[in-house]
């Protein structure tokens, strides 16, 4: 995993998926029960390694927005743009209502980011995914808030929304015809099934 910084040298959890060479052939596993995916070993790493310092990156990376609370047109503004936001949800150009500038998953936002509101970022995020698809900025989002999910706490709500996830992104390939997007979809699709362990007869 790449990481990209901001202006201000801040880094946030960027994988590149524009520039990735993962296909579905690079699944493939050497030897059974191991993983052997450079990109899903990658996001695992880097999953542990942010639980393991979580409080100490909170003090060196502190909030500097207003995080929106459970507002899905402000979260859809910072992490879409005002514009695509405006777009989707039929807003007016004009409209009086104040939306977010738009911004990239830096660890002064995801760090801060309780499981709750990490829960409710995801099914927004798979709400717009239908939506607009595996676009550059919906899945640097979806790639960093997946790991700042708590991998060990047993939650049968978002374990039910990764199991739909999972099913719409096997829809997607299907209908695809983009191959960054379908990079994407099938890295979504290993990571669930690899972290997550999402499991669908």
């Amino acid at each position: 995993m790449d990481i990209k910084k901001s202006s201000n040298d801040e880094p946030s959890f960027n994988h590149s998926l524009s520039e990735t060479n993962y296909s579905p052939s690079t699944s493939a596993r050497d030897l059974p029960g191991v993983i052997s995916n450079d990109d899903v070993v990658d996001f695992i790493q880097t999953t542990m390694h942010l639980h393991s310092c979580k409080e100490f990156l909170r003090i060196k990376y502190p909030s500097k927005i207003t995080i929106p609370d459970s507002d899905e047109i402000a979260w859809c503004s910072l992490c879409l743009g005002p514009e695509l936001c405006r777009e989707m949800y039929n807003l007016e150009q004009r409209s009086d209502q104040q939306l977010p500038a738009q911004r990239i998953p830096l660890l002064s936002i995801v760090i801060h980011l309780e499981q709750s509101k990490i829960k409710l970022l995801l099914e927004y995020l798979h709400k717009w995914f239908l939506v607009i698809g595996m676009t550059d900025h919906l899945s640097m989002w979806l790639y960093s808030v997946l790991i700042c999910v708590k991998y060990c706490k047993k939650d049968e709500e978002r374990d039910q929304l990764f199991k739909i996830l999972f099913k719409d992104l096997r829809k997607y390939l299907k209908k695809c015809f983009g191959y960054r997007q379908k990079q994407r979809a099938v890295l979504f699709g290993d990571i669930l099934k690899e972290w997550f362990l999402v499991k669908i007869k």
